[in-house]
C-alpha cells in the first residue's frame, strides 16, 4: 500500500489557505528581440498564498538563509531564484515534493 500524497498536497493547500496571506510575486520580464533591438517585457505578477514562519521557531541550522515561508503548490506558479515576494528577493527554493508531487516550497527571502 503506497501513501496519498496528493492527499497531503491537497491538506497542506488548505492550511496555508486558511492560515496565510496573499502575496504578490514578481518575476523579471525576459527580454524578446535580437541583439541590436531588444525589448524586455514587464514583470509578471502573480499573486500567490504563503505561510511566514517566525524565525525563533527555525532550527539552528538553517538560520542565516533569509526568513523563510512556505508557498501553497496549487498557486499555480513555481517560486525560483531572483523572483521578488513582496518586495523581499527570493534567495532560495526547497520543494517539498515526496513520489515527485509538489507539496509545498519552502523559500528564502532576503528583505
Amino acid at each position: 500500500m503506497s501513501f496519498d500524497y496528493a492527499a497531503s498536497r491537497a491538506t497542506a493547500d488548505r492550511l496555508i489557505e486558511r492560515f496565510g496571506t496573499v502575496f504578490t510575486l514578481l518575476r523579471a520580464g525576459s527580454a524578446t528581440g535580437d541583439a541590436w533591438n531588444p525589448v524586455a517585457s514587464a514583470p509578471a505578477s502573480h499573486a500567490i498564498i504563503a505561510v511566514e514562519i517566525d524565525e525563533a521557531r527555525r532550527p539552528h541550522r538553517d538560520r542565516g538563509r533569509g526568513e523563510p515561508a512556505h508557498v501553497r503548490a496549487g498557486d499555480g506558479i513555481i517560486p525560483i531564484v531572483g523572483d521578488t515576494i513582496d518586495e523581499a528577493e527570493v534567495t532560495e527554493v526547497r520543494p517539498l515534493s515526496p513520489a515527485r508531487i509538489d507539496v509545498l516550497y519552502a523559500v528564502g527571502l532576503a528583505r
